[in-house]
């Protein structure tokens, strides 16, 4: 803000000494035109002495000599000679210091704009929390707050001993059910040649079936604890039932920042824990939450091009609107209206507050000049047109404008020349001048 306002005071400070610089051009030039005009005043009166030449509308043949001369050159000043325009009047240097640039009114169109502020938050739909779902004490951690890590990575380590019971129950379960099975197949032999009872071949048969249910209800729970039952890491040894390995691995269900880490060395993880371990962000999106006003919603609507400059270096960035609110906010009684923003560079970051711009829809086509090109003067909107060897005044009635154009509903036509930048020099040579800001336009 203090870096804005002395840019502000720099300009402000420039532009007077430009409108200083083309008054002192145009006293110089004034006085030179006075003496130049003196100076041919003089010469004419000694002429006309000599030769006895008068205007031909000279009327006044009672008065003396010296005030008939004088007379007649008052007379063709204002007969003999052009009318001179009322504006203000400047030289072609003056207009190159001032920046004058004169151009032809054109037909446009203004892009209609809405200014909201809002904050850049996290894309909620790309966050991960990351807790143990099984009982364990951490023996390793391979993670902190801002690294960079990827889908599947390991970010801790547990060593668990109900991983190590659900893999002991999944390989017992499926030893029980090949024994069960080769059961099963004499059973069926002695039954096709009568020598089992058709009760005992069903009761075998109901342990092979019970058998095979209990090993796949120990690879469904493994799998869904994303393992594998058939991994070699946690197979057992025949003369041990006891599981090779209980390292239970925390990852990353997908890639991103660990924006938050609550994990320490040998901390033990009960059965119940609901606490993230870690939290995991996706920055390659953000969202941008505006509050809109009630006067705005109907302006609105999802798919709308915004733009965001958040300054810094970080550049302009753009993206549209996803989510509009259902409701206002009882308390502010603002609507929330989300934009996605992509952020590849990750130079946004959540926490910001940002000015946005919505690009509404444009309206009709009419006159648009550059915004710089209108000024308040005396209490209304003018523009400056060329007058001859001057500029003027001229009121105009202005519509829509963006940050860029504005609108012109009345006061100047498509075609007529005006001041489209130095405007403002014009405006502080007539205020510093003290001049008449009225002169040369009608009301």
């Amino acid at each position: 803000m203090k870096k804005k306002t002395n840019l502000r005071y720099l300009l402000m400070v420039t532009l007077a000494i430009i409108a200083i610089l083309i008054i002192v051009a145009f006293k110089n030039h004034e006085l030179f035109e006075s003496k130049q005009d003196k100076h041919n005043h003089t010469s004419a009166k000694s002429t006309e002495h000599a030769h006895g030449i008068k205007c031909e509308d000279d009327h006044d043949k009672d008065h003396d000599a010296e005030k008939k001369d004088d007379h007649t050159q008052k007379d063709d000043h204002s007969k003999c000679s052009d009318e001179e325009p009322q504006g203000l009047k400047l030289n072609t240097e003056q207009q190159h210091i001032a920046g004058i640039k004169v151009v032809a009114a054109t037909i446009g169109k203004v892009a209609k704009e809405l200014h909201l502020n809002g904050e850049i938050k996290y894309n909620a739909e790309r966050i991960a929390r990351i807790m143990p779902r099984l009982p364990g004490f951490v023996s390793k951690i391979n993670a902190v707050t801002g690294q960079q890590v990827k889908q599947g990575e390991i970010l801790a380590v547990l060593q668990s001993q109900m991983l190590g019971e659900l893999y002991s129950a999944y390989n017992a379960s499926k030893e029980l059910e090949v024994l069960n099975l080769s059961e099963l197949k004499i059973a069926e032999r002695l039954r096709g040649t009568g020598a089992m009872a058709e009760v005992d071949y069903l009761r075998v048969k109901r342990q092979y079936a019970d058998t095979r249910i209990a090993r796949r209800r120990s690879e469904g729970i493994l799998k869904s604890l994303n393992y594998n039952p058939e991994h070699t890491q946690h197979d057992y040894h025949d003369d041990d039932l006891a599981t090779i390995c209980t390292d239970y691995e925390m990852k990353s269900p997908m890639s991103g920042v660990i924006i938050e880490r609550d994990i320490a060395l040998g901390e033990n993880y009960a059965e119940d824990n609901e606490k993230p371990s870690f939290i995991i962000a996706d920055l390659s999106t953000l969202w941008l939450e505006l509050r809109a006003r009630q006067d705005d919603l109907l302006e609105l609507t999802i798919g709308q091009k915004v733009s965001v400059n958040i300054g810094f270096g970080a550049g302009l960035y753009s993206g549209k609107i996803t989510y509009i609110g259902p409701a206002l906010n009882q308390s502010t009684r603002t609507l929330t209206v989300r934009v996605e923003l992509p952020n590849e560079d990750e130079k946004l970051k959540p926490g910001i507050f940002v000015g946005a711009t919505v690009h509404l829809n444009g309206g009709e086509e009419m006159v648009v000049v550059p915004r710089e090109a209108v000024q308040l003067l005396d209490g209304e909107m003018v523009i400056f047109v060329p007058d001859g060897t001057g500029f003027t005044p001229k009121p105009v009635k202005i519509g829509r404008s963006n940050r860029n154009f504005v609108e012109i509903l009345s006061g100047l036509e498509v075609g007529d020349k005006f001041v489209a930048s130095g405007s403002f020099a014009l405006k502080s040579t007539i205020l510093l001048e003290g001049m008449d800001p009225h002169a040369g336009h009608g009301h």
